[in-house]
């Protein structure tokens, strides 16, 4: 998953990986997409809420990759571009 933060948007992109099945079973495309369809239509919710341990989990490691954000210089100069951009202009979302 790779999340790439900007002022306006959180755009989210999945990246499902997995072996050929000519190495593993004949079945293995569709159990991985219906591995990401349970992840994705069936979150580890319980009462209307995501479960505690897990969301403390995600939003550790998302803290970690928005305060590592400057080591990597493509990243940050992009997010540095897009806030000098023209707030109004349809480029900047």
């Amino acid at each position: 998953m790779y999340i790439f933060l900007t002022p306006k948007l959180l755009p989210v992109d999945f990246l499902l990986s997995f072996l050929d099945p000519k190495y593993t079973e004949k079945d293995m495309f569709e159990k991985s997409i219906a591995f990401l369809s349970d992840i994705l239509f069936n979150p580890n919710v319980n009462n209307r809420k995501f479960n505690k341990e897990s969301f403390e989990i995600v939003k550790s490691l998302l803290l970690q990759r928005i305060d590592s954000v400057k080591e990597n210089t493509k990243t940050y100069s992009t997010i540095r571009m897009l806030e000098n951009m023209d707030s109004e202009a349809p480029f900047s979302y």
